[in-house]
């Protein structure tokens, strides 16, 4: 029986791809460089902001590129309403359910804490979040397993009882770094052929089908 289910954030509850892209735009066509399709954004993203970065710059992913272009998309994104960003379908639902039952709750993202805080009190505001660990800039981002085990350890779970949920890769790699077992959706910006699916437990189609693999 799992006591502890880690969400990843983007492409996994929340779906932020809609600003993330609009907001890339912005940024690439400020400083001149070739935008990209909504497919190409997709396919882009996975770890930290610095290496969306420089998978949209594509050929042109120099150093000083990467940083004037991460510094006005953030600046971008901050200041954007971000009002396209919505909760996937079932899984406000999900999350009621699980805290129903008492299993514990945490999100483990690449995305600021403060950012994650935003939308889980504007969307979430009647679950509780055993921890959120965010981008730390005293601390690698995922896939390093630091803040999973971070929140393992805060939450006083062994490893073997909790699961990661999450859509990318990275996130997969990332559980697989912590020693944790991990359940991929298929309604994220991931892509299943670049996975290691000898550490996947499982690939949902939709939030119920998680049960399953909780029990």
């Amino acid at each position: 029986m799992k006591k502890l289910i880690i969400f990843d954030f983007d492409g996994t509850l929340f779906n932020t791809m809609p600003d993330v892209a609009n907001c890339l735009d912005i940024a690439l066509k400020k400083h001149n460089f070739p935008q990209l399709t909504y497919n190409e954004y997709e396919n882009a993203v996975g770890g930290d902001i610095t290496q969306v970065i420089s998978n949209v710059l594509k050929e042109n992913n120099t150093p000083e590129n990467i940083e004037k272009v991460k510094t006005t998309y953030q600046k971008t994104y901050l200041n954007n309403p971000n009002e396209l960003t919505t909760l996937y379908g079932g899984i406000h639902q999900l999350l009621q359910t699980l805290q129903e039952n008492n299993i514990n709750l945490a999100i483990n993202s690449n995305r600021k804490t403060e950012s994650i805080k935003y939308y889980t009190s504007k969307f979430l505001n009647d679950i509780t979040f055993k921890d959120i660990r965010g981008n730390n800039p005293d601390i690698l981002p995922k896939p390093d397993p630091t803040n999973l085990l971070n929140i393992l350890k805060k939450s006083n779970i062994k490893k073997e009882e909790a699961l990661y949920v999450g859509d990318t890769k990275v996130d997969v790699e990332t559980s697989q770094n912590a020693g944790v077992d991990c359940v991929i959706v298929k309604w994220g910006q991931g892509n299943e052929k670049d996975m290691n699916k000898n550490h996947i437990m499982g690939v949902i189609d939709k939030p119920e089908d998680l049960y399953s693999f909780i029990e």
